[in-house]
């Protein structure tokens, strides 16, 4: 099975990881993470290797380079996940809102509400338009 592989650099500031740019080779971004650590802006950068198992259909990650402004203090380790699965975690961390009958029938009866209320404007409208258009038809 195939695998397909690109390379992220992502760089740290104020403890705040995030996506800087995204190659296809290893040695182009770790290049470009060297020039973007070298440059002080960030206090930690790094390039992370993602390869997707079309076969598997799944992502393995792995860092590949890491530079730390400071090498005494290294660059703060936090778990690589794709936004999917970070939502679907957040999601599911939230305790479910019960969904009450008389909730479900005030929210019943407030749709039906607005859909008349639409259906009445719009009629109103065509028939005003079709007054409007009689009366210029005749001036």
């Amino acid at each position: 099975m195939s695998q397909i592989v690109a390379y992220e650099i992502q760089t740290c500031l104020n403890g705040e990881w995030k996506i800087s740019s995204n190659f296809d080779s290893q040695e182009l971004a770790v290049e470009q993470a060297k020039h973007l650590g070298g440059t002080g802006r960030f206090s930690s950068v790094r390039v992370v290797q993602e390869a997707y198992d079309e076969g598997d259909q799944k992502t393995k990650t792995k860092v590949v380079f890491r530079y730390a402004a400071n090498d005494a203090a290294p660059a703060p380790k936090i778990k690589i996940q794709d936004p999917v699965a970070r939502r679907a975690r957040d999601m599911r961390a939230r305790p479910a809102r019960p969904v009450t009958a008389s909730r479900m029938e005030a929210r019943t009866d407030w749709s039906f509400l607005w859909i008349g209320l639409k259906a009445t404007l719009i009629l109103a409208g065509g028939a005003a338009a079709f007054v409007a258009l009689k009366l210029f038809e005749q001036s």
